[in-house]
C-alpha cells in the first residue's frame, strides 16, 4: 500500500509541479491583492459573518483559508498555490483509501485516485486561487464519507464474501418528502 501512496504523491507533484511559479490571475486580484479585509489585523467575525467582497459572497471556510495564507504568506502567490495543491492531494489520498474500503484492491484504489489526481478537470481548481473552494468541499465531502464507510464497516453492515474475507458494502437508502 505504501508504495501505491508513494506514486500517488510523486505523480499529483509532478503533474502541478509548474503551478507553484504562478502569479495571481482574474479574480485572485480582486478576491486576494486587492482585498481591503487582508490588510490591518485581522477581525476574525468578519470572515465567519461578513460576505466577501468584491462579489459578496458568503463562504467563509475558503475566506478562512485565504485569510491564514495570507498571514504567512502575505503577497506571495506560491502559499496559495501551495495550499490549494495540499488539499488536492488530501482529496487524492482520501479518494484512495475510500475505494480501499470498497474494493479491497490496492491496485484499483491506485487507478481510481491516480485518474482523479491528474485528470484536467481538476486544473482550474487547484491552479487558480481563487478556485479553491472546490477542493475544500470535496476536501470535508470525501472526508465524511470515509467516515461514514467506517463507522458502517464497523459490523454494522458486513458482507461475507465466498472466500471469507469481509468487504463494505454501503446501503443507500431514501427518504420521500412531500
Amino acid at each position: 500500500m505504501s508504495r501505491y501512496l508513494f506514486l500517488l504523491i510523486l505523480f499529483t507533484i509532478l503533474v502541478y509541479l509548474n503551478s507553484f511559479g504562478n502569479g495571481f490571475v482574474w479574480d485572485d486580484l480582486n478576491n486576494i491583492v486587492n482585498n481591503k479585509q487582508l490588510e490591518g489585523p485581522v477581525v476574525w467575525s468578519d470572515v465567519f459573518f461578513k460576505l466577501q467582497p468584491p462579489a459578496q459572497f458568503y463562504r467563509p471556510i475558503p475566506f478562512l483559508t485565504i485569510t491564514l495564507d495570507h498571514l504567512l504568506w502575505g503577497k506571495n502567490p506560491f502559499g496559495y498555490h501551495l495550499t490549494n495543491f495540499l488539499f488536492h492531494l488530501f482529496n487524492v489520498l482520501i479518494i484512495f483509501y475510500i475505494t480501499v474500503r470498497l474494493t479491497n484492491s490496492n491496485l484499483i484504489s491506485f487507478i481510481c485516485s491516480l485518474l482523479f489526481a491528474i485528470h484536467p478537470v481538476q486544473t482550474e481548481a487547484i491552479t487558480y486561487i481563487s478556485g479553491r473552494s472546490d477542493p475544500i468541499c470535496g476536501f470535508f465531502l470525501f472526508t465524511s464519507f470515509y467516515f461514514y464507510l467506517k463507522a458502517t464497516c464497523r459490523g454494522l453492515i458486513y458482507q461475507t464474501l465466498n472466500n471469507g474475507r469481509h468487504k463494505c458494502r454501503p446501503y443507500n437508502f431514501e427518504i420521500p418528502i412531500r
